[in-house]
């Protein structure tokens, strides 16, 4: 025990040192992968956490696994929360997908997640029963963004949390980007709303 403990002493600080020799000399660059992306950050500042603004509300029972240490949902729920919701409108409200055909290798296309990010306002615990609300950012030639928020019990006042997901649609064979289709848009175009 004793030997494990002066070696880690003796390896950190030269890790350490070569992990801030390897940052130091890599070129900078305009868009650093470590820095916020401006116009998305700006957007996000922005954009309301009033349950007005959503076109669209999963209810969802937290469960008592939910809860962590501090008894409040742990913010790896949140999402799962947001996965949820967008795949249920995506299943029973639009027809975007269909999950049976995909088991079997076909259907319509489907959508990856290549992106997605929380932010968090206030907690929320079990028991309580949730809103999550979704709504549509962006609707590009093959992704979208989908933008969500968890409410509260009874879904009063702002959100608990707010964030996005956004999914590139591809063929489910080839796993290969593709262009949405007429149908698609207009099933995205239900949900979507301007934020400024």
């Amino acid at each position: 025990m004793i030997l494990a403990y002066s070696f880690r002493v003796q390896l950190r600080p030269r890790i350490l040192q070569a992990i801030q020799t390897k940052v130091s000399q890599r070129p900078a660059k305009a868009k650093d992968w470590a820095l916020p992306n401006t116009q998305r950050a700006q957007r996000w500042a922005s954009s309301s956490n009033s349950r007005e603004d959503y076109r669209y509300f999963l209810p969802v029972q937290t469960r008592w696994t939910d809860n962590d240490q501090y008894a409040h949902m742990n913010n790896v729920h949140y999402i799962s929360l947001f996965d949820t919701a967008i795949n249920t409108y995506m299943i029973r409200e639009s027809g975007l997908l269909d999950h049976t055909a995909i088991t079997k290798g076909g259907g319509r296309p489907v959508g990856f997640c290549v992106e997605s990010l929380a932010r968090y306002h206030r907690p929320v615990a079990f028991p309580e029963v949730l809103d999550v609300g979704v709504r549509v950012g962006k609707i590009g030639s093959s992704s979208v963004i989908w933008e969500c928020a968890v409410f509260g019990e009874g879904g009063v006042g702002d959100a608990a949390a707010t964030g996005h997901f956004v999914h590139v649609f591809v063929d489910p064979k080839t796993n290969k980007k593709v262009a949405l289709d007429d149908d698609m848009k207009r099933a995205l175009e239900k949900l979507q709303v301007q934020v400024l």
